[in-house]
């Protein structure tokens, strides 16, 4: 008999526990970098014939508005393709929908700012990353 005493009190509770207020992390605003940055991108290519990998770098800038627009500019000439679209995100990754993708030929030899991208945002820092089958796009930017 003490035993069914003991879990009364438990058996009393638990319609209430279920109806209490649980905190929701969707309600806590993503504090997605604004500003504008500057600093390197950097292009990785593994051959799928040799596995050897190839690099590429280029000096660019990147500006995120509150709006949720973005424009990228600097060194556009060889890799990096200068662009604009809208961007979105949480407290890990950012979407990123370039409006100057051409639909007809979407295999450009610059790259576009395009796709989900993983990143870090910290001391005036934003680091971008994304990895494919045979590419990986590095972003290290600052403020300024």
């Amino acid at each position: 008999m003490k035993k069914r005493f003991n879990f009364l009190p438990l058996l009393f509770l638990l319609p209430f526990a279920a109806c209490t207020k649980s905190s929701d992390s969707s309600t806590n605003p993503v504090n997605l970098p604004r500003g504008n940055f500057a600093g390197q991108f950097m292009l990785v290519h593994q051959s799928s014939l040799t596995g050897k990998l190839d690099t590429s770098y280029a000096n660019i800038t990147l500006s995120l508005a509150a709006s949720g627009n973005f424009a990228v500019g600097g060194d556009t000439s060889k890799i990096q393709a200068g662009s604009f679209g809208i961007y979105s995100g949480d407290a890990s990754s950012i979407n990123f929908i370039d409006a100057t993708i051409n639909k007809l030929t979407p295999n450009t030899v610059k790259k576009h700012l395009n796709g989900t991208f993983n990143y870090t945002y910290g001391a005036s820092t934003l680091k971008m990353s994304l990895v494919t089958d045979t590419l990986f796009y590095n972003y290290n930017l600052t403020n300024y």
